[in-house]
């Protein structure tokens, strides 16, 4: 909320004036009178934010299993997870 206090008064002092509501991406941004008035006074956020999809990759169910140069596969990580309740086991006797 100081954030919004803050750049509220920006504004009014007329500094912040050509960023009116320019950026609709951030977490808060000024909508203009005369677009809530376009869309009949709806105030709803999601009307006036502009959304960004950012593409997701993920690794192929391939190297999901047997690893690849970034990451060990789910059999690599299996073997060691194995390897470890052997050893905890020896150590329990």
């Amino acid at each position: 909320i100081p954030d919004i206090i803050e750049k509220y008064k920006t504004i009014i002092d007329g500094s912040l004036a050509d960023d009116f509501g320019a950026d609709r991406t951030a977490i808060h941004f000024f909508v203009p009178a005369d677009d809530i008035r376009n869309e009949d006074y709806n105030l709803s956020f999601n009307l006036y934010q502009e959304i960004v999809y950012e593409e997701v990759k993920y690794d192929s169910p391939k190297d999901i299993i047997n690893g690849n140069d970034k990451r060990k596969g789910i059999r690599k990580l299996d073997q060691e997870r194995e390897q470890l309740m052997k050893d905890l086991e020896g150590l329990l006797k």
